[in-house]
């Protein structure tokens, strides 16, 4: 049986065709804004970094780089050590130079290859790196703060407000207040909507964090008032709010921009503050910073007595790293060892086998 192929028989398979390729090169695309938007901005813009550092590297040294091999990533690893101080920094590029392989549909060389492996653990002998991490903002350090603030003020109402709520909530500054003034989104940034006042202190609501990127639930956070008391954060909260009332979807904390307008506190300005109302108050403002007032509340609620399970919890940890930020003070160190001591003058010398 023969089938006649007419012009116009062709002409409509090739417009079927061009359909089906348009159809697929836009799923395509589709694929590619996907993949792109599995990661948050912020993450996006280090691999970028990370992949550039690599391809570069690669390129210098006329070194395979996709598809690459262990030994490239070693010798990477070893170039990398010579600029970066911290081991854990010479990892995580490696780690995007691993990445890249699979975002171009390779496989990456093991993680655990022994050549590389040896690098980096000679790395971490010869190099240990201690984080230099910013100190805690404390209630007796806010309570000097809030002796350089004039509260009839709304900038200084607003600074106020902001620095109470984050250390009795703990919350990342990426919550607390925008980057810029244009990048403040409602659906990341705290709202006045999302802060209720109650007679009893603040409820704020959180939607979006670091460890809450796709809203797959909701943090409520109870902010407690402390009537009659200068660091209480609902009075400081009110206060704001009555100097600068606004509409439930504007920035939770505002300040008077140009011409009178008023804009979103910004993280570089809430800093840029906190330095100067230290230096004020007599205390090295360059041992501080906006994570602060998170590891602060942290801090001196495990000095509380508060389960560590539950500052991980109301801090929004996904993991442990928490605890490096809780810093046992001398006393506490001294009261244990007093506690050995003492139990061992009273003649306790031998664990209860039975009750282990």
């Amino acid at each position: 049986m023969t089938i006649e192929v007419t012009p116009e028989r062709l002409s409509d398979t090739l417009a079927e065709l061009d359909r089906h390729h348009t159809q697929l090169q836009r799923l395509d695309h589709e694929v590619e804004a996907a993949k792109r938007s599995a990661f948050a901005a912020g993450t996006y813009a280090n691999l970028r970094t990370q992949w550039k550092a690599f391809l570069l590297f690669c390129e210098y040294f006329r070194l395979p780089a996709i598809p690459t091999d262990a030994r490239t990533l070693t010798r990477y690893a070893q170039f990398l050590s010579r600029s970066l101080k911290s081991p854990s920094t010479v990892q995580i590029y490696i780690h995007g130079a691993r990445l890249l392989q699979r975002f171009q549909g390779c496989e990456p060389p093991p993680s655990d290859a022994f050549e590389l492996r040896l690098v980096l653990s000679s790395f971490r002998r010869q190099s240990p790196h201690i984080p230099q991490r910013k100190l805690p903002i404390t209630p007796a350090i806010l309570l000097r703060l809030r002796d350089h603030l004039d509260l009839n003020r709304p900038l200084h109402a607003t600074l106020w407000a902001a620095y109470t709520v984050a250390f009795f909530t703990l919350l990342r500054k990426s919550n607390l207040v925008p980057k810029t003034t244009s990048a403040f989104d409602p659906g990341k940034h705290l709202t006045r909507g999302a802060i209720r006042v109650a007679s009893d202190g603040l409820v704020v609501r959180i939607t979006w964090s670091k460890t809450l990127q796709f809203k797959q639930r909701v943090l409520l956070l109870p902010v407690p008032a402390i009537p009659g008391h200068p660091l209480c954060p609902r009075h400081a909260y009110v206060n704001m709010c009555s100097l600068l009332p606004v509409g439930s979807d504007s920035p939770a904390f505002l300040v008077p921009g140009s011409a009178g307008r008023l804009v979103s506190l910004t993280h570089d300005s809430l800093v840029a503050h906190l330095k100067t109302l230290l230096a004020a108050a007599g205390l090295p403002s360059g041992d501080y910073s906006g994570h602060s007032f998170r590891r602060g509340g942290a801090t001196f609620a495990w000095h509380c007595g508060a389960d560590p399970q539950l500052i991980k919890l109301l801090g929004d940890w996904s993991s442990d790293a928490f605890q490096s930020y809780l810093d046992s003070s001398f006393e506490q160190r001294h009261s244990f060892a007093t506690l050995l001591a003492t139990r061992i003058t009273q003649g306790f010398l031998e664990p209860d086998r039975d009750a282990v």
